[in-house]
């Protein structure tokens, strides 16, 4: 005969009244797996705790909380030009795309040629790219990175440098 639990919730801050899902007990079993996962949680921790509201014939109980760590997803950033060489003062449009591990990215994106930033954007989560166009008064080599400034979700990481030759 089976009986049916209330829903796991995680009892931190917001998170407090989500419940995960209801889970079926059997008899002569003492744990049962959700039908689901909590994946629209932020990266941190989050203590949950199962509930048990009680039958006719059983007693409400809660169980002993637990820590549930979420990591932040790692990204990967590259970055392109759409003129390589370019002349001194051709407007050059740079592209950041940064591709996380897991989710639909969300943030912003900062240009940066050596130390010097250049301007920052928001990455689109959808294409998961961001743009940004600049011009060079100087012929030379400049050393251009793109740097996704992470989030509560996810990590930062910096594109290799493009090597871009201004004539």
């Amino acid at each position: 005969m089976a009986r049916r639990h209330a829903p796991l919730r995680p009892q931190n801050g917001s998170d407090a009244a989500v419940a995960l899902g209801p889970a079926t007990a059997q008899r002569r079993s003492r744990s049962r797996a959700l039908g689901k996962e909590p994946s629209t949680w932020t990266a941190g921790v989050h203590n949950v705790t199962a509930i048990f509201p009680g039958s006719a014939t059983l007693a409400a109980s809660t169980s002993p909380t637990f820590k549930q760590t979420i990591k932040a997803a790692t990204t990967r950033t590259s970055i392109s030009a759409s003129a390589n060489p370019a002349t001194h003062g051709q407007s050059v449009q740079f592209t950041a795309t940064v591709v996380p591990t897991s989710g639909t990215i969300a943030g912003t994106v900062t240009f940066k040629s050596g130390t010097t930033v250049l301007g920052m954007d928001t990455l689109d989560g959808r294409t998961k790219q961001t743009h940004f166009t600049t011009s060079f008064a100087k012929g030379g080599s400049y050393a251009i990175t793109a740097i996704f400034n992470g989030s509560q979700n996810f990590v930062t990481s910096t594109s290799s440098a493009l090597s871009l030759t201004v004539k």
